[in-house]
């Protein structure tokens, strides 16, 4: 009967699966003959996972033979079950464990968690490296490597922290807020300092997606009447933060203005529990887009970001997705800092003005006068300005990255 009462799953080891998008790049031997075995955890925010993949590479370069893991939240899965450099995945779940202790079911929380670290002691990891330390220190501990690689202070300024957390010392390296460089993918890299390995020239990100992803998202846009010569604008006007959201009235507005003046198909994307936003923006606009609420994986947005011409987003996943693979974007930035979380690489222009109380890094716009200040600087009239000009080059949209 208590075992019925949690809802959530055992962590579990999964192969990662086969990417179409990009060459497979994993370990060339058995796991039991790796040169290193190595664990990575970034588990949450499909984001800061696209940001860390840079590592990834930068890791296979310099030890073809080592088998990598990454430790990731189930339903942030599909940032990285597909990568190609990936040897394994841990599929965590964060509830599994907080239940049992929140209704004060110890001794099982005990059993299963001796369990699981004899489970994780057996693949004998020798290095272990956390993009989110603050949290599951138990995994520092348990996990068994002589390496412990930790990389702190990333969310300093959102959680407002002062100090930094006294888990460093459950690390063998530890990297604090005066190492941080600005940008979430430098931080990431960090860790090739403690392996003694250089920093690499290349901080292209990568997210993989399936043939059957592939093929699936051409079903979705045939099945939506989309053609195959149409121009397709992917536009999300959604993020999980509000601060983050651009006025929805403002993306109806540049929707239209592109599919008139641009001729294309506007696509509207989002969560299931975006489907309310979405349809509130779709009911404004006078030419009739196509609504993508919780109809698509996120392997398969992936996909069908890869057929696009232009995605149009603020500071959240599918402007990472756009970079990873190929697709010029323009992110509408406000209360997040366009230093730290513009892709490095890739072709898009962030728009962003600078306001006295930004960036605050915050959730929730903390201002009563006007709130969203910083957002509402942009207008349409720059966000079409800005589509124009990838829409139109290219030839170099690809390799252009400006922040205006």
């Amino acid at each position: 009967m208590t075992v019925n009462l949690i809802s959530g799953k055992h962590p579990e080891f999964i192969a990662p699966l086969p990417p179409c998008n990009e060459p497979v790049r994993r370990c060339r031997v058995p796991a039991e003959q790796a040169t290193h075995r190595i664990a990575l955890m970034r588990y949450g925010a499909h984001g800061d996972i696209i940001m860390a993949s840079p590592l990834l590479r930068a890791l296979r370069e310099a030890y073809p033979d080592a088998h990598l893991t990454w430790i990731v939240e189930r339903s942030a899965r599909e940032s990285v079950d597909a990568s190609p450099y990936i040897d394994s995945v841990l599929l965590w779940d964060s509830m599994y464990w907080k239940k049992m202790v929140r209704r004060a079911l110890y001794p099982l929380w005990l059993a299963r968690v001796l369990s699981f670290g004899a489970q994780v002691r057996r693949r004998c990891f020798d290095v272990f490296i956390s993009l989110q330390p603050e949290d599951w220190p138990l995994l520092a501990r348990g996990i068994g490597a002589p390496v412990r690689i930790g990389v702190f202070d990333t969310f300093r300024e959102y959680h407002r922290r002062d100090r930094t957390s006294r888990r460093t010392r459950l690390y063998t390296h530890a990297f604090t807020h005066a190492d941080l460089p600005p940008h979430r993918t430098d931080q990431y890299l960090l860790p090739l300092q403690a392996l003694g390995i250089d920093t690499p020239r290349d901080k292209r990100t990568v997210i993989g997606y399936t043939e059957e992803d592939r093929a699936s998202a051409d079903r979705f846009l045939a099945s939506a009447g989309h053609e195959e010569d149409e121009r397709l604008v992917v536009i999300a006007p959604t993020t999980n933060w509000p601060s983050r959201c651009w006025p929805g009235e403002r993306f109806a507005e540049l929707g239209d203005r592109l599919a008139e003046e641009r001729p294309c198909r506007v696509l509207l994307i989002g969560t299931a529990r975006d489907r309310a936003a979405l349809d509130t923006v779709a009911k404004r606009m006078r030419t009739r887009p196509v609504v993508a609420a919780g109809t698509l994986t996120f392997r398969q947005m992936a996909a069908l970001i890869g057929r696009a011409g232009l995605v149009v987003s603020g500071d959240t996943g599918p402007m990472h997705v756009a970079a990873a693979v190929g697709t010029p974007f323009l992110a509408l930035f406000g209360p997040t800092p366009t230093e730290g979380r513009v892709p490095l690489t890739g072709g898009g222009i962030a728009l962003a003005h600078p306001v006295p109380c930004g960036p605050c890094e915050q959730e929730r716009c903390p201002r009563t006068d006007e709130p969203l200040l910083c957002l509402r600087l942009i207008t349409v009239e720059e966000a079409l300005a800005a589509a124009s000009r990838l829409l139109a080059d290219k030839s170099a949209a690809y390799r252009r990255l400006a922040v205006v």
